[in-house]
Parts: C-alpha cells; structure tokens; sequence
C-alpha cells in the first residue's frame, strides 16, 4: 500500500508545524514495535532507547499540536494525547504502509487511556 498523495496533501494543510513531528513518531513507533523483547549482541536491551526516542517526538508532536491548534492546555496531557490520536487516525489513511507502527500507537494509546481512567 502506497501514500495516498491526496490525503497526504490534506494533512500538510490541516498540520502545518505537526506534520513532520508525527511523521517522525509513526517511525519512532515502527522501531519501538520491532526492538519490542529483542536484546543487543551484548544483552542490551533494544526497546528502552526505542521507547525513550518514541516519547520525547511524541512530547514534541503534542507541542506542535498546540502551535497549529489542536490542542489548547499543554498541561492536559489527556488532551494532547486524544488530539494526536485524532491526527493519526487520519495519518492511517495516508500511509497505510507502516501498521506495525498504527499497531504499535493503538497500543499505547489504549495503555494511556485505561492509566488515566483508573487514576480518576
């Protein structure tokens, strides 16, 4: 499945400042879902750095989120998250390519949703 060149052009315009951000995370997120339980030659385990890039483009996507105005509280991390989740799901539709990678944020972002309800 190729880019969908019309989707995508769609996106540059709804996310001007986000677009390179969250096209950086579904990356970050192919590579945490592939270094999942793997560990170096040396025994190091490949997921932690995996997931520490993951998060600081992830804190870096809800901060442009918030530049093109998708998010207003920078403080409600449950608002960043839920506004990055609506711009993947239309990301989805653009590049179909990476599932690992959709599979991976629709994990996490379930992970986030269920922490934040049982902390209500």
């Amino acid at each position: 499945m190729a880019t969908n060149r019309g989707v995508e052009l769609i996106l540059e315009a709804m996310y001007p400042n986000s677009m390179q951000h969250i096209q950086q995370l579904i990356m970050d997120a192919e590579v945490c879902a592939k270094a999942y339980r793997k560990r170096s030659l040396f025994g190091r385990d490949k997921f932690e750095p995996a997931v520490h890039q993951f998060m600081a483009t992830l804190a870096r996507c809800v901060v442009a989120l918030a530049v093109d105005g998708h998010v207003n509280d920078l403080d409600d991390t449950e608002s960043g998250v839920d506004a990055l989740n609506e711009a993947l799901l239309m990301f989805e539709d653009a590049y179909g390519n990476w599932p690992i990678a959709f599979m991976f944020w629709r994990d996490y972002y379930v992970q986030v949703k269920s922490k934040a309800a049982r902390d209500s």
